[in-house]
């Protein structure tokens, strides 16, 4: 039976031939007081016994040799077995092929962090050429290990793209480790909402009636259930989000849809937690409705109605925001960018479509995407979109996308980045509202920062609060 030496953090640094692993490496390494070691130290020990030289095509050939022969898992403890007693943490530089990676993970779990450094191909010529060590590019890169290591790319934790230094890609790693560390040991009780009171925001999206109701067990399909008690709420997504962004200091309104019978105690609501009403249109027949049944402390059964009605010209200034946020129905999606497309709007804009996404016609996706900074979506969501954009989503003002994985967390992808951060360590009592919470606060830290990792965690920290309530109030 195998034996793994028990590491507390496992940094994993991969990436293709001269693309700055071992300098980013031994950086992390020596920033964090971490072991370092090199999967190409236990193939050189293995060369020495054998008494053969130490090149890079005799390194190739050995690690070739062992991984057919005795498979990813004999060079991986073999190397672990080198460092095992220097620290409780170890970074590791030179795994080559995707079932090293998934045997650490699989052994360390969210302990082991793969980062894949992503440099361009003339620059790694370069530097290959650079080192003048008598290898052959071309055969170097078109080897067995070398051909393997971008499957390495979906496993990865974080991705670094493009050519940044050396030394600000160590930072950047060293940052994005604390943000994990902080996640995994989250005082949730020493976190007070932070306050930005100069910031004007306006959420275009749903506003509904929310009734949560407590009931012995949950309603078949078509039958009753005996009620022990309700809460009644407002929520929907804008709702949710402005609420969020209003408790984060900032002067926000709400642009949705209801009717004029819609409860007063309500508006109410939404005015004692600062969030402007005056925007509302109220002529909706009946104002929607949600319905959820909760036992047990779990949210099963969910119920939605939604009037409609035609597009209705509304004059809004939307100069006045610095950050614009829709994720409505498609009638509000459609007034939301009618409006930016006639104004020239210079606020951050975020676009959370949510399941209204495959009700939008793909000339109107293609023409509204230039208009979005950031674009928040799920798994399916962002399938969707990349298969109508045949792969890649583009859009000429698109600085982020961000996939939320639910209790797995999200993946941020920039430019520079593709980032994946876990999903908060605690209990939960309900996860409406959740995504509302992350797609406000990750756009509010964002127009601050303009900073990847802050942003998703911050994001991710701010979901603590509709987690651990029966409403995202």
């Amino acid at each position: 039976m195998s034996v793994f030496p028990e590491f507390d953090n496992v940094i994993l640094i991969v990436g293709e031939i001269a693309s700055g692993k071992t300098t980013i490496s031994q950086n992390i390494a020596s920033s964090l007081n971490y072991s370092y070691i090199s999967i190409s130290d236990y193939l050189k020990d293995t060369l020495k016994k054998k008494g053969k030289d130490i090149n890079r095509q005799n390194l190739q050939s050995i690690g070739e040799k062992l991984f057919k022969e005795k498979g990813e898992e004999y060079i991986i403890l073999g190397t672990l077995e080198i460092i095992k007693n220097r620290s409780t943490n170890c970074v590791i530089d030179g795994i080559r092929y995707m079932e090293g990676v998934k045997i650490l993970k699989d052994h360390y779990g969210n302990k082991c962090i793969l980062v894949f450094i992503d440099k361009s191909e003339e620059l790694r010529r370069k530097r290959f050429i650079d080192r003048a060590d008598g290898d052959k590019w071309e055969n170097i890169t078109k080897s067995f290990t070398e051909a393997n290591i971008t499957k390495l790319k979906p496993l990865s934790d974080i991705i670094i793209s493009g050519d940044i230094p050396s030394e600000q890609i160590s930072l950047d790693i060293v940052r994005y480790l604390a943000s994990i560390r902080k996640l995994m040991s989250y005082d949730f009780q020493d976190y007070m909402f932070e306050k930005k009171n100069d910031l004007r925001v306006i959420c275009f999206g749903q506003l509904t009636e929310d009734h949560y109701c407590f009931v012995e067990r949950m309603p078949p399909n078509n039958q009753f259930a005996n009620v022990t008690k309700e809460i009644i709420t407002y929520g929907g997504n804008a709702a949710n989000s402005a609420y969020c962004f209003a408790k984060l200091g900032c002067n926000t309104s709400l642009y949705s849809q209801t009717s004029e019978y819609y409860p007063v105690k309500l508006f109410n609501m939404l005015k004692k937690d600062s969030v402007n009403t005056g925007l509302i249109d109220k002529r909706l027949k009946s104002h929607p409705k949600c319905f959820m049944y909760f036992k047990d402390e779990k949210s099963s059964n969910f119920y939605h109605f939604d009037d409609k009605y035609n597009n209705v010209k509304i004059d809004i200034n939307l100069s006045f925001y610095n950050i614009i946020l829709i994720s409505g129905t498609v009638e509000i999606t459609e007034i939301a960018f009618d409006i930016i497309e006639s104004q020239n709007v210079k606020a951050l804009v975020c676009w959370s479509p949510g399941y209204e996404t495959r009700f939008l016609p793909f000339q109107l996706i293609k023409r509204i995407i230039n208009f979005v900074n950031v674009l928040i979506v799920n798994e399916f969501e962002y399938s969707f979109l990349t298969n109508l954009f045949n792969k890649k989503i583009e859009g000429k003002n698109l600085k982020v996308i961000v996939k939320t994985l639910g209790d797995r967390g999200s993946i941020l992808i920039s430019e520079k980045y593709t980032i994946k951060m876990p999903s908060l360590n605690m209990k939960v009592k309900n996860t409406y509202g959740a995504g509302d919470f992350f797609a406000a606060a990750l756009t509010y830290s964002f127009y601050l920062e303009q900073d990847a990792i802050n942003s998703l965690e911050f994001a991710t920290k701010m979901t603590y609060y509709p987690l651990n309530s029966w409403s995202s109030r």
